[in-house]
């Protein structure tokens, strides 16, 4: 929880207006990235909520910026199972649909992480479409597991992914790390 007379300056920086808390959604740790012996940070592991959080995978957070049909993986320091001063295209504001899934919303870019049908591409979209919805799990041992909804209903890559090459997207369920 950050509190509220805390205000940082730097204009890439998220700027706390209020008293805010942010939760990261921690996945696999593992130095190969294809999915063998692990660990995991469980710094949250209720069920989602409306909120600020931030997307990160083995240090690497999900960016609101797409690069070759992919968002960008931004390096973060992880300290005591905190990151501070996070930059606000790091920030997705999750938020329930009504119907089980989620639209993830960056504020800095006005823009939702969607999918674009296609395997293993991502895009920022200004409006909701059926490819900007997502289910959300997270196991009791703190791995999260987010899902493309039209990717899955068209069955093809729709799993949530970091690619230490590419980027995250929706890749199949062996690709880089969840």
């Amino acid at each position: 929880s950050v509190q509220p007379e805390t205000v940082y300056a730097v204009a890439d920086k998220y700027t706390v207006t209020g008293d805010v808390t942010f939760y990261a959604l921690y996945s696999r740790v593992d130095t190969s990235g294809a999915g063998g012996a692990s660990s995991a940070f469980e710094l949250y592991t209720g069920e989602i909520t409306d909120g600020n959080y931030l997307i990160v995978s083995n240090g690497g957070a999900m960016e609101a910026t797409i690069y070759k049909d992919r968002f960008v993986v931004t390096t973060v320091e992880i300290a005591n199972n905190v990151i501070d001063n996070p930059a606000a295209n790091l920030i997705w504001k999750i938020e329930a649909t009504g119907d089980g899934s989620y639209t993830l919303y960056n504020e800095s870019v006005g823009a939702y992480a969607s999918s674009t049908g296609a395997k293993n591409k991502g895009k920022l979209s200004t409006t909701v479409t059926d490819y900007c919805t997502w289910t959300i799990a997270i196991a009791e041992d703190g791995t999260c597991t987010i899902e493309n909804v039209y990717n899955k209903g068209a069955g093809v890559n729709y799993t949530l992914r970091r690619n230490a090459n590419n980027g995250w997207a929706p890749y199949n369920a062996t690709t880089g790390t969840a």
